[in-house]
């Protein structure tokens, strides 16, 4: 049996029409008739119904039909899973910040230095990256905070530092009348806004850095925390003016996580290469 016979049915089946599923499927029509009479004498009962301006699945075809899609989808996996068996696989995933501040740079030295790794990338919050770290459903994930599981393995990478920025419309003395506040981290907030308490009564607070720099460019006064990496560019960029008024007591660390109990190769020398702080800052250029 050729699994081409059974799309050929199943595409007959969806549309209802031999020549739009000739049309579909790249075959003439005579080609799909060809294919569906085949099948119909090989299961020797007729599969279609055949009426002057439409067809339709006879009791046999219907019965057929989940069985052909069945087989043809797996079959496709199958082919999938050959043509990647000499492909090595990496899920990773971070929190919206995290992904944020290290994604590009991460992604130019994974390139760089582990060029025949296939990567798939998410976005997800804590307790997801948990949950689908515990399911294996992601290999190494990037986070501002420890995931809470025994059997979750997390080391930091290293300390990302933190400085307040305002717009040069914004005055040097007044500052956080038009503060944006970014939730970089449990830790991060408590110390901030301890120190900071006039803060807590913020212009726009959200937990996207996106989001925060998009407000940023609607806003001629405005003020908030960017790491000195990102903050200092757009300074050079005339954007911004360091802030010399406001204390930021807390830098933000990154750490990455895996799963202890894992045995695949590939994640193994990649938790390797960025669990060692010298590759940490050499990937973020500092």
């Amino acid at each position: 049996m050729d699994v081409r016979f059974l799309n050929t049915f199943i595409e007959v089946a969806n549309t209802k029409h031999f020549g739009r599923a000739a049309e579909n499927l790249y075959l003439t029509q005579s080609a799909v008739s060809a294919r569906i009479k085949l099948l119909e004498e090989y299961f020797n009962a007729p599969l279609f119904i055949r009426e002057r301006h439409s067809i339709r699945l006879t009791s046999v075809g219907e019965k057929l039909l989940p069985y052909a899609e069945s087989m043809v989808s797996t079959l496709q996996e199958a082919r999938k899973a050959l043509e990647e068996v000499d492909v090595q696989h990496l899920s990773l995933a971070g929190t919206l910040n995290a992904w944020q501040i290290v994604f590009s740079d991460l992604m130019k030295a994974t390139n760089k230095h582990l060029p025949d790794l296939s990567l798939r990338s998410e976005v997800l919050s804590a307790e997801q990256l948990t949950r689908q770290l515990l399911e294996r459903t992601v290999d190494v994930a990037f986070s501002l905070e420890t995931l809470k599981s025994d059997d979750i393995h997390t080391v930091p990478l290293g300390e990302v530092r933190l400085r307040a920025y305002r717009t040069i419309n914004t005055p040097e003395d007044t500052p956080f009348e038009h503060y944006i506040h970014i939730g970089w981290s449990n830790k991060f907030n408590s110390e901030f806004l301890t120190v900071n308490p006039r803060c807590r009564q913020a212009l726009f607070k959200t937990s996207s850095l996106s989001l925060a720099l998009e407000l940023l460019d609607l806003n001629d006064a405005a003020c908030l925390v960017l790491p000195e990496s990102l903050g200092n560019t757009l300074v050079a960029n005339k954007k911004l003016v360091a802030l010399q008024s406001c204390d930021v007591p807390t830098t933000l660390t990154l750490y990455v996580s895996c799963l202890k109990s894992t045995q695949q190769t590939s994640l193994e020398e990649y938790f390797r290469f960025y669990a060692d702080p010298v590759h940490f800052e050499n990937t973020l250029g500092k």
